[in-house]
């Protein structure tokens, strides 16, 4: 046991050289190796004083890249102490990463602080443009775990792309799952100045309503469909800014795919246009055309 114990940590080191000449075979074994390792505080303390944070941030953001970084692996020569095939699946590995970072900001509280300020925190809203949301969700958890530790970076959320890229990794159907973007909205939505973060994107009336009811009343709204004189909002609305959004996206996520390392930067989009809405005609907030439809 205590030779199988010394041969993991010197292949760990190994890994810790660099990530990208670990076979995944070994790759495999460390990720799972590290996740009851880091749960020891030393041990945590030790892997990020040794960059270990650099190389989890590599695998995660392989999940942009369109490169192939997995090896084969001849099945005559897998080793019997370790039946199990390595893992080809970028995502199944980022998984694995997450839940990692996981158990270091809980291991190391201090770690959240500092990793607001760190491109750490950049990457992991990044992944928030992964193709699957499933994991963009176990994300959000952490971001928002950080940016309340880290006062320092929430004006910079909206120049890192927080919001945009929380709009595209949120479902086209309801999921109680992403109940934490919702609240990140709520409470940071205006932390870059006075002005919402979020004007660009939604009509007006839904961005009021994130202000003044909260986190639950906008998600129950925008998750529903809603047709007062102080607001509209329904699945078409909602399906053109997930379109608007991607195409938003679509630049950097090209960017990502051929460079994976890649940091935004920071472009103010076009103020969505919502159709029909921006054709009504409203007097003050109000839209005359639900008075008229129960006038004739």
């Amino acid at each position: 046991m205590y030779v199988l114990l010394l041969f993991s940590c010197l292949i760990c080191k190994t890994w810790l050289l660099d990530p990208r000449h670990t076979k995944p075979w070994w790759r495999d074994h460390i990720l799972d190796f590290l996740q009851v390792l880091l749960q020891h505080v030393p041990s945590a303390k030790a892997f990020i004083q040794f960059n270990g944070l650099n190389h989890l941030i590599y695998y995660l953001a392989q999940v942009h890249s369109n490169e192939t970084v997995e090896e084969k692996i001849d099945p005559e020569s897998e080793d019997e102490n370790f039946p199990y095939p390595p893992i080809n699946d970028k995502y199944a590995v980022a998984d694995k990463v997450i839940l990692l970072f996981a158990v270091l900001l809980a291991c190391v509280p201090r770690l959240k602080k500092r990793m607001g300020t760190m491109t750490h925190f950049r990457h992991m809203i990044q992944f928030l443009l992964c193709d699957r949301k499933d994991l963009s969700a176990k994300m959000v958890p952490l971001i928002a775990a950080i940016v309340e530790e880290c006062q320092d970076v929430r004006k910079h959320l909206e120049e890192h792309g927080l919001f945009q890229f929380l709009l595209y990794a949120i479902p086209d159907t309801p999921n109680k799952c992403y109940s934490g973007v919702f609240e990140l909205f709520f409470k940071y939505h205006r932390s870059s100045g006075p002005q919402s973060s979020l004007l660009n994107y939604l009509p007006a009336p839904m961005e009021r309503l994130l202000s003044i009811n909260g986190a639950q009343a906008f998600e129950a709204a925008f998750n529903d469909a809603v047709d007062q004189p102080h607001l509209l909002w329904n699945q078409d609305l909602r399906t053109q800014l997930s379109a608007q959004v991607a195409d938003f996206c679509s630049t950097f996520k090209d960017t990502l795919a051929s460079s994976s390392l890649s940091l935004y930067e920071f472009a103010a989009p076009p103020k969505i246009a919502y159709n029909p809405i921006d054709k009504e005609i409203c007097v003050g907030s109000k839209r005359l055309w639900f008075f008229f439809s129960y006038m004739f």
